[in-house]
């Protein structure tokens, strides 16, 4: 059997911020998972550059 290359996680978020997550998923045409992994790499992202110029 071939191994995974990803995991699984479940986060509980409030009503209304799933919500715009939806729309903003939605407007970008990406599925709602596409768009929360690319959300939090340019988190890592931008936090990695910021910890480079302190």
């Amino acid at each position: 059997m071939q191994e995974r290359n990803y995991d699984q996680m479940h986060i509980r978020l409030a009503k209304s911020l799933k919500q715009r997550v939806e729309q903003a998923a939605e407007r970008e045409e990406r599925s709602l998972n596409s768009w929360v992994v690319l959300a939090i790499k340019e988190k890592l992202k931008r936090d990695k550059t910021q910890q480079n110029t302190d």
